[in-house]
């Protein structure tokens, strides 16, 4: 079989399960949280979110409006 045939007999996956795989890290986080009771963990987990979520922004043109921040 040559190489074009055998990547079209692929099945390409969708975007929905591409993002549902990069959320199931968070999903398993949030579940083990909510089933075993770690409420101490929550605000651990919104720091990590709020961090992330500066990460992303200061690689948008608008980062460099966030350097006074740090």
């Amino acid at each position: 079989m040559d190489r074009v045939s055998r990547t079209r007999s692929r099945p390409r996956r969708t975007l929905a399960l591409q993002v549902a795989d990069r959320l199931a890290v968070s999903s398993d986080l949030v579940y083990l949280v909510w089933r075993h009771k770690l409420w101490w963990m929550v605000p651990l987990l919104v720091a990590m979110v709020v961090l992330a979520a500066l990460v992303v922004i200061e690689a948008t043109p608008i980062g460099p409006l966030l350097y006074p921040v740090f």
